[in-house]
């Protein structure tokens, strides 16, 4: 029949010890786990608030003085954007017609004052070819009255 383990025996021995040796490696990666999680809240817990200088670290700094640098920094390039808004404004100032003080308003004044020099000279030219013209037709004029006398 069944046969019942008595807890003196040796068959109870080794089921102690087969016991004893698998526990000890599942309790070591227990441990393992928790070392190792405690290791990271550490370094999560020096990111936080910095950890000064050592012989064998550089100083981390906090997560408070990292932001300060950063709103430095932000606060710089809006400085910098503002400026550049300015800038752009000025020039899109000259680059549209405001009643005669921009440079476009300069440029369609000139265009429109070499457009009226070629009108003029246009007519120069044409008012002193027809002088000519008429000028030598005067001439054949006298030169006809010349030769006929």
């Amino acid at each position: 029949m069944l046969e019942v383990v008595s807890h003196n025996g040796p068959l109870y021995t080794w089921y102690e010890i087969a016991g004893i040796l698998l526990a000890l490696p599942v309790a070591a990666t227990v441990v393992w786990a928790i070392v190792k999680v405690v290791n990271h809240l550490h370094l999560v817990h020096e990111a936080i608030v910095g950890r000064p200088a050592t012989a064998a670290s550089e100083k981390i700094p906090s997560m408070i003085e990292r932001f300060q640098g950063v709103n430095e920094h932000l606060t710089s390039v809006d400085r910098h954007l503002k400026q550049q808004d300015h800038q752009l404004e000025a020039i899109s100032a000259e680059l549209s017609f405001n009643g005669g003080e921009s440079t476009k308003d300069r440029v369609r004044d000139l265009g429109h004052q070499l457009t009226d020099l070629r009108r003029n000279q246009d007519a120069a030219v044409a008012s002193l070819t027809q002088g000519q013209e008429d000028a030598a037709d005067t001439a054949r004029d006298v030169s006809t009255e010349l030769h006929a006398r």
